[in-house]
């Protein structure tokens, strides 16, 4: 079977390029709106991934402590942010899987779709991650009371600083 490419320079340089445009007109906050699911959902498909416990913890810091918007957060992964954390070459190859999903998700979708997309498809599945980078439309159901409550956060978030 054909090495899966996953991370290249100039991969990491488009994502990079799209996740940060893209960021900077929907996250405007200084900080993410994620909620507890969402930040357990983004460190479950880490997890699942097999990255190295260290780097998941990071993750945990990076979204759940400091609060870095998504868009942030993935431009540092895309900077190679996802290494050095005495990962093996196993765990490596996990990371990079996981970054690129990330970013093609933050890239092609909004964030409730992004969360919904982790919740129910297994991007361990090889089939799944060509189809992700190949940009072809992944269809999931995404409850229309999740919307309703991201816009509502989104909303909440302005009005405080409003006030």
């Amino acid at each position: 079977m054909e090495e899966e490419e996953i991370l290249t320079e100039d991969i990491k340089d488009k994502l990079w390029v799209e996740v940060v445009k893209k960021g900077k007109k929907i996250e405007k906050d200084i900080t993410n709106k994620l909620d507890d699911s969402e930040i357990k959902t983004i460190l479950a498909t880490a997890e699942a991934f097999g990255c190295h416990p260290d780097f998941i913890e990071q993750i945990y810091w990076d979204l759940g402590v400091t609060r870095y918007n998504l868009w942030d957060w993935i431009g540092m992964l895309l900077t190679d942010r996802y290494k050095g954390y005495g990962e093996t070459k196993q765990e490596l190859k996990n990371a990079e899987r996981f970054v690129r999903i990330m970013s093609e998700l933050y890239a092609q979708y909004s964030i409730p779709e992004m969360i919904s997309i982790l919740r129910q498809i297994d991007f361990k599945i090889p089939a799944f991650r060509q189809k992700l980078y190949k940009r072809e439309k992944i269809k999931v159901f995404v409850p229309r009371r999740y919307i309703e409550d991201w816009e509502r956060r989104l909303k909440s978030r302005i009005e405080e600083e409003l006030f």
